[in-house]
C-alpha cells in the first residue's frame, strides 16, 4: 500500500470497490457541479457501480482508490482502452474524482500518477481524457501536462454537452507543474 499523506492511502481497486467508487463519483459530481443534471439516472450510485463492475471485465482496465483513515474511499481514478480512436491514444483516462474536502491536497495528482503508471506498465505511452468544456477543474489537467487537442460541440453526440479532449502523448515525459 502506498502512502504520501499521513491520513490517505492509495491502492489498486478490485470489482469489490465498485460501489465505493460509485459513491465517490456521485457525491463528488454533486459537490463539484451543483448546477448540472442532478436528477439524471446516469448519476445513480447503482448505475455507476454497475458500470464500474462491467469495466473490470475488460482486458486492460485499472482503477485506483484513495482512502482516508476512518473515512473509506475519498477518491478514485480509472483508466483503460480508448473508447474513441479519433484521438490517436493508447488509453483513456475515464474518470478522476476526489471528494471536495480532500481536493487541493495532492490526492488527485497521486491518483493521476497511478493511472499513468498502469498505462506505462501495459507498454502503452499515450492517453486522453474527455472533460466538460465548462469544467472548472480543467486547469488541473493542464497542470498535469494535458494538452487540449480538440473541442467537441454540444449535441455532437445526442444529449451531450460541449467537451474538451486532453491528451498526454508521451506519458514517460510528463511533467506536472506546481499549483
Amino acid at each position: 500500500m502506498m502512502t504520501t499523506h499521513p491520513a490517505v492511502t492509495w491502492r489498486q481497486a478490485s470489482v469489490a470497490d465498485s460501489l465505493a467508487a460509485a459513491r465517490v463519483n456521485v457525491q463528488s459530481w454533486r459537490e463539484s457541479f451543483p448546477e448540472r443534471h442532478q436528477d439524471s439516472d446516469d448519476l445513480s450510485i447503482e448505475g455507476r457501480a454497475a458500470m464500474f463492475r462491467h469495466r473490470f471485465g475488460a482486458s486492460f482496465y485499472r482503477m485506483f482508490v484513495a482512502e482516508a483513515q476512518g473515512q473509506g474511499a475519498i477518491g478514485f481514478v480509472d483508466v483503460g482502452r480508448p473508447r474513441d480512436a479519433r484521438w490517436h491514444c493508447d488509453a483513456e483516462l475515464y474518470a478522476i474524482y476526489v471528494l471536495k474536502r480532500y481536493q487541493g491536497l495532492g490526492v488527485g495528482q497521486r491518483l493521476f500518477e497511478l493511472a499513468c503508471e498502469a498505462v506505462l506498465a501495459q507498454g502503452l505511452a499515450t492517453m486522453y481524457l474527455i472533460a466538460l468544456q465548462d469544467n472548472p477543474y480543467r486547469v488541473f489537467y493542464e497542470r498535469l501536462g494535458g494538452r487540449p487537442i480538440a473541442q467537441v460541440p454540444a449535441g455532437a453526440v445526442a444529449g451531450q454537452d460541449a467537451h474538451v479532449i486532453y491528451a498526454w502523448f508521451d506519458l514517460r515525459r510528463r511533467r506536472a507543474t506546481p499549483p
